[in-house]
């Protein structure tokens, strides 16, 4: 990374205080409660990727979920709003493929995934 320019030194805690532990990609709470890889981790999100050109210094960082900061990897940007609905279905459905897709979720993941779909929700606060 450090060919790619400055870097600075901040921990996870640094970026969602900074941020006020919101999401920088649906906009929704994030909890420091949760632990990879739960899909809704506090995770360091590069705005521009260090590949990209970007450097790994705090104003080029923001905090994200785990789920949205993976995703937006792989499906692009997209509205918060499309965002939550995303990382609430993957609380729902989990990882489950093949026969075990079918299954439902537990009462937390339901929980949790109602409180990311309402405004002005603290999911895991």
């Amino acid at each position: 990374m450090r060919e790619a320019g400055p870097r600075d030194r901040y921990t996870l805690e640094d970026v969602g205080d900074r941020d006020g532990w919101e999401c920088a990609i649906c906009l929704s709470p994030v909890s420091r409660e949760f632990r990879a890889p739960h899909p809704c981790t506090p995770s360091v999100h590069h705005v521009v990727e260090v590949c990209q050109g970007g450097s790994d210094t705090l104003d080029n960082v923001a905090l994200t979920h785990l789920f949205c900061n993976m995703d937006s990897h792989t499906w692009g940007e997209k509205s918060p709003a499309e965002a939550r609905r995303r990382l609430a279905g993957r609380l729902l459905r989990g990882k489950r493929v093949g026969p075990r897709r079918h299954e439902a979720p537990d009462e937390e993941a339901l929980a949790l995934a109602a409180s990311i779909l309402s405004p002005g929700a603290r999911p895991g606060a």
